[in-house]
């Protein structure tokens, strides 16, 4: 009897397990945090009822003392636990994968737009390809993370394959099932009559820890802060009623917010793998386009390489010209030359210095000797026009002394007339008279050496003046000799403008001549080439002939290699649909041989959660049986305690020993068990991680032979459209070298006679600018030696006027004589 009423008194009071949940999860009603519960706590819904009321017997009579409000508790918490996202966990699980949804969702459009510009691109290169395959790697792996973050949060909102009974069956039971066995037994009793027997085989399948639903639930906000309920255990009997619409409507709105969102995500998904697909299309359609446009630029350099080649040869030829013409232009003839009235032909076959031209190399040589001959020339008259600027300074120079000589002459003049006066005084002014006769004959030996100057001087005066007679005469005769050399000289250039004209008028007859000569050649010449030309054309027609029959062979030959290439491609072919078939039969095995794999994880699932529930069984009851021990342990020592009053009967002893003896052996009969179980466990656990482990490589050998499957295909579709495209583009090419080997013959024949009379004319302009540039060469060196016969004449009459001049010095210098301190010029008379 008191073992009963210690019993009763432990079940009206709060559990010491369910306080102390709060405290060791941080839950309550005091923190407000949803309770996550352990996992060794939960106990899986496929657990039979039979086993949970085996363990509870006892307990199921102390059950029946309690009080009726506990019933509508439970099944009051229940049924507001069916709601999965009234959890403050699943709530922030829910924002993480919103979070994580939105930065995928900008990533993916961010890979969009890049990969749209580089779609836009008209030519792409192997850098902007290896690029290209990059992002569309990165879009897939964002887009399995979208496909796992929508999974994800299908999985917290119940919306998994699970059925709805499944999930409340399963969610009732993880409400019910707490330490106490006795909530365990009332759950049972409760949904015993109203759930079917499928739902135990419903909920048999592997469900993960997190899609467990805890025991709290959000009821509407208050104070801006999220209204939490605890729906576990007997000590919520004093709580009030629960508001159902509030949490009821709150449940609704994130269920529709959540729906539209995942609705959206999976439109989205849709349209990024419709893109992509878009996107892999074009991409072999830029391969396509990009292999005929490599084709297309081959063509283009060989062509531009043959063309290059030919505008190298033909800017050769024209800088040759070049040079040559201005070699031949550089030189124009001398304006004083003249040359008889003769034919050029004359005059080259006349002139036994002058050889014959017979080639490029003599022409060359003859030029070069002009060019010096000329540069001689133009030295030798630079060398003349500085003797006679030198001729000209001397003139000026003798001019100016005559200017001097004739200034002295003037200044030289003395009118001198001396009168004898007779002094009427002679006795008084004797030493008058003597000083006066003494200065008159001083002044008279004055007057006489003056005068003796003064003749001195006019002989002087009159050597100077013939001298300057002479040197006017020599001016004179020097500008007589200049004028009539500047006579000469217009006179030369005005012979030579002459000559120039009538050399001009011979050169347009000659050209005329020659021109009749050239145009009576070219029509021999036409004739010959027209002989040759029909030579030639009959010569063609056999080219052709053999050309069309080698094009025949060319084309059988290719034909046949067509052929073979059809038949390789159908061997190719074959080939690929034999090892596609191969693949197709391996994956079926494999898949025959995956088959039983789900079954094998869902029965060992089973045995786990079915060892997992017996393992949890046996330790309640090992803790129950420890409680009890404790309390048997308290009741003997009350017992002690109280044998000195109160004095049991021998037969109550007997039977609590027998009572003891039987827990004991109970205790000990629950731990083999629960010994027995965990080997079982961990036995299972390994069977479970082994067929886990070969799953994942079954599935990793598919996904590769998928892969290898797909790039045989694409390597197979690649090389047959390569070889289409090839084979066309050969055939084209082929016609179009036809065609431009033709045409590249007809411009060569045609440039090769322009060539032959472009040479001609340019032969013949040679020939005549060489017989110009020898007559005007002789010419100029006629006008040299004539210029140089002119030069000498002048310096040998310059020469005796110097000579002159210098004898008239040196007899002034002598005739000079020594005055008594007075000057020359009679500057102090």
């Amino acid at each position: 009897d008191q073992i009963e009423a210690n019993v009763q008194d432990n079940e009206e009071r709060p559990d010491d397990t369910e306080i102390q949940q709060p405290q060791e999860n941080q839950l309550g009603d005091v923190t407000g945090e949803p309770e996550s519960p352990k996992p060794n706590e939960e106990i899986d819904p496929s657990l039979p009822v039979n086993l949970i009321e085996e363990g509870n017997e006892e307990d199921k009579e102390t059950e029946q003392n309690a009080k009726p409000d506990t019933e509508y508790d439970i099944s009051r918490s229940s049924t507001v636990s069916n709601i999965p996202i009234a959890d403050a966990a699943v709530q922030a699980e829910l924002k993480e994968a919103d979070e994580k949804a939105i930065k995928a969702a900008t990533l993916i459009r961010d890979m969009k737009k890049s990969i749209a510009a580089y779609a836009e691109k008209e030519t792409l290169t192997k850098e902007d390809e290896i690029t290209l395959e990059k992002m569309n790697a990165e879009l897939k792996e964002k887009l399995d993370e979208f496909e796992e973050i929508t999974k994800r949060i299908q999985t917290l909102c119940g919306l998994a394959d699970l059925s709805s009974i499944s999930l409340t069956t399963a969610k009732d039971t993880q409400k019910q099932t707490s330490v106490k066995p006795v909530e365990l037994g009332i759950a049972a009793e409760s949904k015993g009559t109203e759930a079917p027997g499928h739902e135990f085989e419903d909920l048999t399948e592997f469900i993960s820890p997190e899609d467990k639903l805890p025991r709290v639930v959000v009821c509407g906000m208050q104070d801006q802060v999220p209204r939490i309920i605890v729906c576990d255990g007997l000590k919520k009997k004093k709580s009030g009623p629960l508001s159902r619409n509030a949490c009821k409507n709150d449940c609704s709105n994130l269920m529709m917010s959540l729906t539209g969102r995942l609705t959206e995500s999976y439109c989205l998904q849709e349209r990024l793998a419709s893109e992509n697909a878009d996107l892999e299309g074009a991409r072999y359609t830029l391969e396509e386009a990009l292999l005929c446009k490599d084709d297309a630029v081959d063509c283009l350099q060989k062509k531009i390489g043959n063309l290059q080649t030919e505008m190298r040869i033909v800017l050769q030829e024209n800088s040759m010209l070049k040079e040559k013409l201005t070699q031949l232009t550089k030189y124009s003839p001398c304006p004083g030359s003249s040359r008889p009235k003769n034919t050029v032909v004359n005059y080259a076959c006349s002139s036994p210095s002058m050889p014959q031209m017979r080639g490029p190399g003599d022409v060359g040589c003859r030029i070069q000797q002009c060019s010096t001959n000329t540069s001689q020339l133009e030295c030798q008259l630079s060398n003349i026009e500085r003797e006679v600027k030198m001729m000209q300074c001397e003139l000026g120079q003798i001019q100016n002394e005559r200017q001097q000589m004739e200034q002295q002459r003037k200044m030289i003049k003395t009118p001198l007339t001396l009168s004898s006066c007779q002094s009427p005084r002679d006795g008084s002014c004797n030493p008058q008279l003597r000083e006066l006769r003494e200065q008159y004959n001083r002044l008279k030996d004055d007057f006489e050496n003056k005068v003796k100057e003064v003749a001195s001087l006019r002989n002087e005066n009159i050597e100077m003046r013939k001298i300057a007679d002479l040197a006017r005469e020599a001016q004179a005769a020097a500008e007589m000799t200049a004028q009539s050399l500047e006579e000469k000289y217009k006179h030369n250039e005005l012979q030579s403008r002459m000559l120039n004209s009538s050399k001009e008028q011979m050169i347009e007859q000659e050209q005329q001549l020659m021109l009749a000569k050239q145009r009576f050649r070219e029509a021999s010449d036409e004739l010959e080439e027209l002989q040759s030309t029909l030579e030639d054309q009959s010569a063609q027609l056999d080219d052709y002939k053999n050309k069309y029959l080698q094009a025949q062979e060319q084309v059988e030959e290719q034909r046949r290699r067509i052929e073979m290439l059809e038949i390789d491609k159908s061997r190719i072919s074959e080939q690929v649909n034999i090892e596609l078939q191969r693949i197709k039969n391996q994956f079926q095995e494999q898949l025959h041989e995956l088959t039983p794999l789900p079954d094998i994880l869902t029965a060992t699932q089973m045995k786990l959660s079915e060892s997992q529930q017996k393992k949890k069984l046996a330790e309640r009851s090992v803790e129950e049986l420890s409680q009890a021990l404790k309390e048997i342990a308290n009741l003997q020592r009350e017992m002690n305690d109280n044998r000195t009053s109160i004095q049991f009967g021998s037969d109550e002893r007997t039977a609590m020993r027998n009572a003891l003896e039987n827990w004991e052996i109970q205790y000990n009969k629950l731990k083999e068990e629960n010994t027995n179980m965990k080997a079982n466990l961990a036995r299972l656990e390994e069977a479970s991680t082994q067929n886990q482990i070969r799953l994942q490589e079954k599935l990793h050998e598919i996904t590769q032979l998928t892969a290898q499957l797909e790039t045989v295909r694409e390597e197979s579709a690649r090389q047959v459209s390569r070889t289409k495209d090839r084979s066309e583009t050969s055939r084209r090419s082929l016609q179009n070298q036809i065609y431009e080997l033709e045409k590249e013959l007809a411009q060569s024949r045609a440039s090769a006679r322009s060539a032959q009379k472009d040479r001609d004319e340019i032969r013949q302009k040679m020939q005549n600018q060489i017989n110009n540039l020898t007559e005007s060469f002789d010419q100029a060196q006629l006008r040299i030696r004539n210029l140089q016969s002119h030069v000498n004449f002048l310096k040998t009459s310059y020469t005796d006027i110097p000579v002159f001049l210098s004898d008239n010095a040196n007899l002034m210098i002598t005739e000079n004589v020594p005055t008594y301190g007075m000057d020359s010029c009679d500057c102090n008379f």
